[in-house]
């Protein structure tokens, strides 16, 4: 029962220090769900470096999405050897992502959704370790690239919708607003003035 007591007092004590410095999970971002626009678990490695990258540029939000938002992303990457040498090894390699994305609003009803897709190239390495190296840099660019594609593509669909959406509102407007005056009557009414 001691036993049991220490090893529960050591887990509360260590667990009150960890999170006073800053201590954070590798893999568990906060910042993804404490911005105006909240961004679900994307799986994989190159999820999660595109989750942290839209965190980071998503955090001052979009035009006309109100707080509460949140977006889903579901991402996918594929590789391509390409560049045949004449001794029928491969000389440049391509990483293409693609992301696939849904914004919704506090109540569930869909804002926004579309997909982007990027790519980049590395040259292969002479030495397998070489190329898992280059290939990992490949990677976290690639997901820095969909990351910046995607806060770009949101940010302008959410411009185009408000955009919109503002010019039904005035045009709604102006059907409530009577004609203007023609120049006649602006003319006599300066005339009475006078």
């Amino acid at each position: 029962m001691k036993h049991l007591f220490a090893s529960c007092l050591i887990l509360g004590i260590s667990s009150a220090t960890l999170s006073s410095c800053g201590f954070q999970p590798v893999y568990g971002n906060a910042d993804a769900l404490s911005g105006p626009i909240a961004i679900n678990q994307i799986d994989g490695r190159i999820g999660h470096r595109l989750r942290q990258e839209l965190a980071r540029t998503l955090r001052s939000g979009l035009p006309g999405v109100s707080e509460g938002a949140f977006l889903t992303v579901t991402a996918s990457e594929s590789i391509q050897r390409l560049n045949l040498q004449a001794n029928a090894s491969v000389s440049r390699t391509t990483i293409v992502a693609a992301a696939n994305y849904t914004l919704r609003d506090a109540d569930g009803q869909t804002l926004l959704f579309g997909k982007v897709k990027t790519q980049t190239d590395y040259d292969v390495a002479v030495s397998e370790y070489g190329d898992i190296a280059l290939q990992t840099d490949a990677r976290e660019r690639v997901a820095l690239l969909l990351a910046r594609r995607l806060q770009e593509q949101l940010t302008l669909d959410a411009s185009s919708a408000r955009q919109t959406a503002q010019m039904k509102k005035a045009e709604e407007l102006n059907q409530d607003i009577p004609l203007e005056k023609t120049i006649e009557e602006e003319l006599n009414e300066l005339d009475r003035i006078r």
